[in-house]
Order: C-alpha cells, then structure tokens, then sequence
C-alpha cells in the first residue's frame, strides 16, 4: 500500500526539445503513451490465456504550447522552428523544475502531424502528434 513516505511528487511543468544534441526550445502540455503489443498465448487445445507476450513496442505523444529558443535556431544555420522538427535526432526530456534532472527521456521522435484550433475567446492552439524509438527515466 502506497503512503506518504513512498510517493514521489514532482514539480515538472516543461519539457526540453533537444535537436541533435542541442538544447533548442521548450515545451509545455506532454503527454505521451507506452504500447507493448501484448499478444495473448494459449495452451494446446485450450481457450484459457496463459500469458501475455509484447510483440511490438510503440511509442506515441504530443506536444502543445512549444518555443524554439533564437539562440539555438540560429546556432542551427538559421534554420526555422518548423526545420528543427526535422532535425536527424530530436529528443524530448520531461524535467523536474526544482531540481533540474530528468523524470522522463522520449528518444528520437520523429513527428507526423499536427492539429489546432480557436475556442470563443481563448488562444489559437496548436498540438504535434509524434513517435519515438526509446523511453527512459534518469
């Protein structure tokens, strides 16, 4: 059973997008979703599931409400922010803000669309939807 001494709390409201190994913008609103592809096995001559075995891993999310940093875009050979979606290795790092360090690490996305809209006053939004290879805590 769960209880107070065992929990952990973090304070992390931003992610950082990191472009080839650069540190080049900020994100908010991340969320993201691990599939292992989970096959169930049954015995010879038996309907009863024995186990469940991954098959394929999947990973998926989106991002909302993101900023690429001047300085970094331009240390990119002035590409712009929508180039740097592009970048051969993009790697998202979901931060504690009080003590700086990692909770979750999503490797080498690749990003495949985007959505948005405009509620009565509100702010236009806009989301990317991406894949990744590879999830690890720090």
């Amino acid at each position: 059973m769960a209880s107070q001494n065992t929990q952990k709390v973090y304070s992390g409201k931003n992610a950082r997008i990191i472009a080839d190994g650069d540190l080049v913008g900020y994100a908010q609103g991340v969320s993201w979703t691990e599939d292992y592809g989970l096959q169930d096995v049954t015995g010879v001559g038996s309907f009863e599931v024995l186990e469940h075995d991954p098959t394929i891993y999947r990973g998926t999310g989106s991002l909302q409400n993101w900023a690429i940093k001047n300085q970094s875009a331009s240390a990119l050979t002035n590409v712009a922010p929508s180039d740097v979606l592009n970048a051969d290795v993009i790697t998202l790092e979901v931060y504690d803000e009080v003590t700086g360090n990692a909770i979750r690490v999503l490797e080498e996305l690749t990003f495949g669309g985007v959505n948005g809209g405009i509620n009565a006053g509100a702010l236009a939004q806009e989301g990317h939807q991406f894949r990744y290879k590879r999830a690890r805590t720090s």
